[in-house]
Order: C-alpha cells, then structure tokens, then sequence
C-alpha cells in the first residue's frame, strides 16, 4: 500500500512562535469584551444566526422610530449596544472561524498522513512476531499497549 503523500510542510518554530504570540495578542485585546459561557449556560440562550440577526436589525431600527411598541422592560440604547457589538465581532469571528477550520484540515491531513504508516508499520512487526522473529517481538508489545487484546467470555450458553 503506498502513502498518498497530499502534503509536505515544515513549520519553522519561529512561525510557530509568532503565531502564538499573535493569537495572544488578540486574545488579551479582545479579554475585557468577551464573556465565557458555560455549557449549561449556552444551551439556554436563543442563537441569533444570519436571518435572526436581519430581523434583530429591522426590529431594532423600528423600536427606535415607533418606541410607543417597544416594551418598557426593552432598553433600546442597550439594545443598540449589544446588537452593535455583534456586528463588531462577526467578521473577527468568521476569519477566527475559518483559520480554524484551515488548521483543523490541516492537522486531520497531517495526521492521516503519519499514522497510516504507523499501522502499516505495526501490522508488520505484528507479523513478524507472529512468525517467530525475536527481534520485532518487544516492538510489537511495545506498540500493542496502543490496541490491548479484549479478552472475550466463553459461550456457556445451553446447546439445544
């Protein structure tokens, strides 16, 4: 079976180091503004996707030129300024969103790419094993902790 070899990088530390050092940056920029949320929390709030947001928008605009039909519990001003901020951080977060995404097909090819040859490379020693070679044997129970045996119970089930 011959590796398909789709990508070939190095990555100079440097590069490594700078892009750390950016994304910390951002990060520590961004740190006043942003609020964690706990999973629980998350699945209690209502997503406001591209279509929400358009109508959030329209609404908003109405609420400030027809206020006598906007709820006296709505602050239309922190309205203004929660709607505001996220039309701030969309692009941030659809450039966040697809580098990440880039950088997760990149590592998923990468990682293909260097664990089929190890498989390949343990189904030989495996073989080798098998067939008596001492030399391969502690490579193979080396590598094997990776895929240790399930020991499986004897059928004691009553044969009619």
């Amino acid at each position: 079976m011959a590796q398909q070899n789709r990508i070939s990088v190095t990555i100079p530390q440097k590069t490594i180091d700078e892009v750390i050092k950016h994304l910390a940056d951002v990060k520590a920029l961004l740190k006043t503004y942003l609020h964690p949320l706990m999973v629980e929390e998350r699945q209690g709030l209502v997503k406001m996707g591209d279509k929400s947001q358009a109508f959030t928008k329209k609404a908003l605009e109405y609420a400030k030129t027809n206020s006598e039909f906007a709820p006296k519990s709505v602050d239309v001003t922190e309205w203004q300024k929660d709607f505001d901020a996220v039309e701030d951080l969309t692009p941030i977060k659809n450039q966040l969103t697809q580098l990440l995404s880039d950088v997760d097909d990149t590592t998923m090819l990468l990682g293909a790419e260097a664990y089929d040859p190890a498989r390949w490379y343990y189904n030989t020693v495996q073989f080798a094993a098998s067939k008596g070679d001492m030399s391969a044997k502690p490579i193979y129970e080396d590598l094997g902790k990776r895929y240790p045996s399930v020991r499986r119970k004897k059928d004691t089930s009553p044969t009619s």
